[in-house]
C-alpha cells in the first residue's frame, strides 16, 4: 500500500496533500461567456467566496473542432440548436491576451490563476 502521507503537490505558492489544509478551486470555466469583464467579475466572486483558486479553460475553437462539428446532445438541449458547436464555442473564448489580465487581477486580489489548455499551443500560452 503507497504511504499517502508522502505524496503531495505544489501548485504556486501552495503545497496540496495529506496533512495540509484544504486548498478550493472554484472551476469558471466558461461562464464568463467569451466577455472578460464578466471573467473578471467570477474572479472577484470567487475571491469573496474565499475560494484559494479560480480555473478557467484555455481553448480556440479553430484548433478544437470543425466548423462542421454537431453538437453534443447536451449542448442542443441547453444551448441554441441553430447554432453550430464551432460558433458555440468561438463565442466562449476569450482572447490569448486576457489571460494576462486575468493573471494580474488574481495576483491583485491574492488568489491563484489555473486554466485547462486544450492543446500544447494552449499550454505554451499559460506558461
Amino acid at each position: 500500500m503507497t504511504n499517502l502521507k508522502s505524496r503531495h503537490i505544489a501548485i504556486q505558492n501552495h503545497v496540496i496533500g495529506d496533512g495540509r489544509p484544504v486548498w478550493v478551486i472554484a472551476e469558471a470555466g466558461v461562464n464568463h461567456n467569451g466577455e472578460m469583464s464578466l471573467a473578471l467579475e467570477l474572479i472577484h466572486a470567487v475571491k469573496e467566496s474565499g475560494a484559494d483558486c479560480v480555473k478557467f479553460q484555455t481553448f480556440r475553437a479553430d484548433d478544437l473542432v470543425s466548423k462542421l462539428s454537431p453538437k453534443a446532445k447536451y449542448q442542443l438541449e441547453t444551448t441554441d440548436p441553430k447554432q453550430s458547436q464551432y460558433e458555440m464555442l468561438k463565442a466562449l473564448e476569450l482572447k490569448m491576451e486576457d489571460f494576462a489580465k486575468l493573471k494580474d487581477e488574481c495576483d491583485k486580489l491574492g488568489i491563484c490563476l489555473l486554466s485547462t489548455p486544450y492543446n500544447v499551443w494552449d499550454v505554451y500560452l499559460l506558461e
